[in-house]
């Protein structure tokens, strides 16, 4: 397919467990005029050996071998590579509802002045069962000052995005480990209004390959984000600092590593401790933090899935929402 409407960029690193059902995820799609260019970062499992399987069945899949780069580098390399107007991201560890393109271009077509169309992702486990937090906020039109408070766009694999954009802007920075997405976002949302799909369409997996499991990392990469920032305020800078280290301590608490989130907590606090006066998200956290810590382990789980149901409206254990297409 020469030209196709949408590029799918896929970077792939050490993904051999995940890499045919996050790629079925985006075969399946109801709206079907795409390419996808797996961008394969030196990996040294079966990763690649699993994409060629779906290649031989499907031809708008193409892989192409590098050596280790990083993220920033793969998906800039996909983009380079790619045919289609429209750029789409999918992490080789998520998954993608069946009709989360086709919902983002019917969005498009409401809002072509957009430079992105977002949506809501939830969180799923390595068996594809829904955590229960709902990522992502909707924003829409000129977000560039929510985008640099909080990163609305909750993992990578869910904007749909102009080519023009990003080529007019930048492309992803190589000297960012873990916040190269948050970055490219601001420089994006700066210029062009964002919109945003209210329907968590993408499950974002925590495993042990998720790059956000270097917490220092993510970090430093947030100071390094916002230091580029023209003209930024030292309180501006330090209620988007905090922010982030809440953000990092819920990801924590996510993967269950209690010492680390108490860590990224203090952190927040200590960075700006007024903004939890007047950030609900911040003290949510930190409350729902404290009460893991207190709640005897017999029944913490029960009362924590019932909180995070009641609050994110999400229903904890239940599979993401998948129909495959027989390969």
């Amino acid at each position: 397919m020469s030209n196709p409407l949408i590029s799918i960029v896929c970077p792939l690193y050490n993904a051999e467990r995940f890499i045919t059902l996050s790629l079925q995820s985006a075969l399946n799609q109801s709206f079907q005029d795409f390419e996808i260019i797996v961008v394969d970062d030196g990996s040294s499992d079966r990763s690649s050996e699993l994409v060629n399987k779906l290649i031989s069945k499907d031809s708008r899949i193409t892989l192409l071998q590098e050596i280790h780069h990083g993220i920033a580098t793969t998906r800039n390399i996909g983009i380079k590579r790619s045919h289609g107007e429209l750029i789409a991201f999918l992490d080789a560890d998520d998954l993608w509802h069946p009709d989360k393109l086709s919902q983002q271009l019917s969005s498009l077509r409401q809002h072509p002045e957009a430079g992105i169309i977002s949506c809501l992702s939830v969180l799923i486990d390595e068996e594809n069962k829904i955590l229960g937090w709902i990522g992502g906020v909707n924003l829409n039109g000129m977000v560039y000052k929510h985008t640099l408070e909080r990163n609305g766009i909750s993992c990578g694999s869910i904007p749909l995005i102009k080519k023009e954009c990003l080529y007019e802007v930048g492309l992803f920075d190589p000297k960012l480990t873990a916040a190269s997405d948050w970055d490219c976002w601001i420089k994006i949302t700066k210029h062009y209004p964002l919109f945003t799909i209210p329907k968590p369409l993408v499950g974002y997996r925590r495993s042990a390959i998720s790059t956000t499991k270097n917490y220092d990392q993510i970090m430093e990469d947030s100071k390094n984000v916002l230091k580029k920032i023209d003209n930024i305020s030292k309180r501006f800078y330090n209620y988007c600092l905090s922010r982030c280290a809440s953000t990092t301590s819920g990801l924590c608490i996510v993967d269950k590593n209690l010492e680390e989130a108490w860590k990224y907590m203090i952190q927040s606090i200590k960075i700006d401790p007024l903004s939890y006066l007047k950030d609900f998200h911040r003290l949510k956290i930190l409350l729902l933090l404290i009460l893991i810590t207190i709640l005897p382990h017999n029944i913490r789980m029960p009362i924590i899935n019932y909180l995070i149901k009641l609050t994110f409206k999400s229903k904890p254990g239940k599979q993401f929402d998948l129909e495959y297409r027989k390969l």
